[in-house]
């Protein structure tokens, strides 16, 4: 008996199954196969907004060496009216953390060389669990920028306590970039995503943070040393009583000065740019990433209507 050669474009792997096969001659002379095929085919997440993206797994089918004039390809939507089935109770997507979305189904013919195939497309969208990720690696990072602000309200004099502080956040954070970039490597194959953007912008306000305890704490040295030097220098001119006019600084340059050389004027301002800065980061992610959310929603309702 002959039946159609169909064949699977751009599968991993396919096997065929003699065992799970059934052929039936219905009444109105047709005659219907019905045959099992394991495949793996490849899925395309979009990974700029990983991991609140959707993943499109198609299953392209078309004739091998029949054209269409011998094989036309078409959709039994009697059977199945949504032309795709998926058995919600008997699928692993939910295991794999990812929530099946409705399906679809186009028909369109292609050209091979002279001839012309009957073919035929079915997708399936997932969508990706992100809970997961929210939790175990969006808000850690969040904390952990937070938890580096403290160095800037410790006490200046306190230098191992800051260093300790700064440095556990650092490289809590280190810890924190390693796994986002395990998670990356597995599902998007290196590719820079969302969450990418996200914990190397932390990692960078956090060593912001310890580049900040740096030069307040050569800022206090500074100044102390300054003032043991002015104190010395008081006490020789008030011993010799000689008086020496200064030549009076501008109010700029005197607040730019004391900005440099005093280490509580460093994190004075870095109290309010760091955490300006960060919420700024933060309102830009967020909107820009639920925009995006919002047109791959629509893009896929609009792809299964059509």
């Amino acid at each position: 008996m002959w039946y159609p050669d169909t064949y699977f474009q751009l599968v991993h792997s396919l096997l065929y199954s003699e065992e799970e096969q059934s052929v039936q001659f219905l009444p109105n002379g047709f005659v219907e196969l019905i045959q099992k095929v394991r495949l793996v085919t490849p899925c395309t997440p979009n990974v700029h907004l990983f991991p609140f993206d959707v993943v499109q797994c198609s299953l392209q089918m078309s004739s091998f060496g029949n054209p269409i004039q011998n094989v036309n390809y078409s959709w039994d939507s009697e059977r199945t009216p949504g032309g795709v089935f998926v058995d919600p109770k008997n699928n692993d997507a939910d295991h794999l953390g990812f929530d099946i979305l409705p399906t679809g189904h186009v028909a369109f013919n292609c050209e091979y060389g002279p001839d012309t195939f009957s073919c035929f497309t079915a997708t399936i969208s997932l969508k990706r669990y992100y809970s997961a990720y929210v939790l175990q690696i969006y808000v850690p990072a969040f904390l952990l920028v937070i938890l580096s602000w403290l160095t800037f309200w410790v006490n200046i004099q306190a230098t191992p306590a800051r260093a300790s502080l700064s440095v556990t956040t650092v490289l809590s954070m280190l810890t924190l970039t390693s796994r986002s970039s395990a998670e990356n490597q597995k599902h998007v194959s290196g590719k820079v995503t969302a969450l990418d953007v996200y914990i190397y912008v932390c990692f960078i306000f956090v060593i912001l943070a310890m580049l900040e305890f740096s030069l307040s704490d050569f800022a206090a040295s500074h100044a102390a040393k300054r003032n043991k030097q002015t104190h010395h220098t008081l006490l020789v001119n008030n011993s010799s009583n000689h008086q020496h006019k200064t030549t009076p600084r501008t109010s700029s340059t005197h607040w730019i000065r004391s900005l440099v050389t005093d280490g509580e004027n460093v994190n004075k301002v870095a109290r309010v740019v760091l955490p300006i800065a960060f919420s700024v980061f933060n309102a830009i992610y967020w909107a820009v990433l639920t925009v995006g959310v919002a047109r791959q929603t629509h893009h896929e309702i609009t792809h299964i209507v059509a």
